[in-house]
């Protein structure tokens, strides 16, 4: 299930995305607006078509993106360094198993308003 907080301000454009998994904040990104399709777009659409080029099912993008977001969690678990890029395609790999409706439930977007 995916919960959306929402701090929404008329003139503020700038925001920051927080993606939890369990009790650890797994990253944080700056979006603009607070549109979630918008997020999906900028994130998990170019993964999703590029897999769909290569040839790979849905099924299989499904399991390599869990595998993936796996990986990282349990590098987030050991105190180990992540990169950015690995971070950013953890976001994307969420994204995209959102749209396959096959994201778990201990996941959660929260997004602040920037001062």
């Amino acid at each position: 299930m995916l919960k959306v907080l929402l701090y929404i301000s008329k003139h503020m454009k700038q925001y920051n995305l927080y993606l939890h998994h369990g009790e650890n904040i797994m990253g944080k990104y700056k979006v603009r607006g607070d549109d979630m399709e918008k997020v999906y777009q900028a994130f998990g659409a170019k993964v999703i078509r590029q897999g769909f080029e290569s040839g790979v099912s849905i099924p299989q993008q499904i399991a390599k993106y869990q595998c993936f977001m796996k990986a990282i969690q349990k590098q987030k678990d050991n105190c180990e360094k992540i990169r950015a890029s690995d971070l950013y395609m953890y976001l994307s790999c969420y994204c995209a198993l959102y749209k396959f409706h096959s994201i778990e439930e201990d996941h959660m977007f929260l997004k602040i308003k920037q001062r």
